[in-house]
């Protein structure tokens, strides 16, 4: 069995007993797409600034007052070029879309946009133009990292903040994160010339794992 980070390795070991070589820890695959969809321009020539929510109906991810708050901080902190984007990755109605909605209702769909990834090739295209993304989401820290984003990485989960410390960002919650003056708040986000980047050391080596860990596992014989 393999698993992506350390917090679904921890919940999965029960299951193999007393055969923990049956269980093994792997990079998450997308991580093989460093370096080559890193963005041609460098982040801080970037305009988009991104914000994947996450939402369930049954778990609440996302805390929908403090995900308001945030957009509109950024609305505040914003240059006039920078545009803020939503970025839905689970596409099932009551899911990421019913949160968008609902915060698009609240602050005005005249000041934000939301962007709908239609295929991995479309999802990276557009993560090669976003100067920052803000994410509850681990996918979309992942694909910030690999093509060169400002990532700021919302850890509401264990999972988030097992996979950011393998790339070295640093983790906020929603409450560290608006707590911070403006001028902090800016610099943590990337809204300045610098920002939090990802390890470039670090990605090419969870590019090179995950990389052989998908052609190991394309060459286990079936059972």
């Amino acid at each position: 069995i393999s698993v992506r980070d350390q917090s679904s390795l921890e919940q999965v070991a029960p299951l193999v007993g007393n055969a923990p070589e049956k269980l093994r820890l792997d990079n998450d695959l997308v991580f093989s797409l460093y370096p080559e969809a890193l963005g041609a321009a460098p982040a801080a020539e970037r305009k988009i600034l991104a914000v994947a929510v996450h939402h369930s109906p049954d778990v609440p991810l996302t805390d929908f007052d403090a995900a308001c708050r945030l957009v509109e901080r950024l609305r505040k902190l914003k240059s006039p070029e920078q545009e803020i984007v939503l970025v839905p990755h689970d596409f099932r109605p009551d899911f990421d879309p019913k949160m968008i909605a609902d915060i698009m209702a609240k602050i005005g769909s005249d000041q934000l946009s939301v962007r709908w990834l239609k295929s991995a090739d479309d999802t990276i295209s557009f993560y090669q133009t976003v100067r920052t993304i803000i994410s509850v989401r681990m996918h979309p820290i992942i694909l910030g990292s690999c093509t060169g984003s400002f990532c700021v990485p919302i850890a509401e989960t264990a999972k988030l903040r097992d996979m950011a410390a393998r790339v070295a960002l640093p983790t906020w919650s929603f409450g560290q994160l608006l707590a911070l003056s403006d001028a902090e708040f800016a610099t943590a986000i990337g809204l300045g010339a610098h920002g939090p980047l990802a390890s470039a050391d670090l990605l090419r080596e969870l590019s090179h794992g995950a990389a052989n860990a998908f052609m190991s596992a394309r060459t286990l014989p079936l059972r």
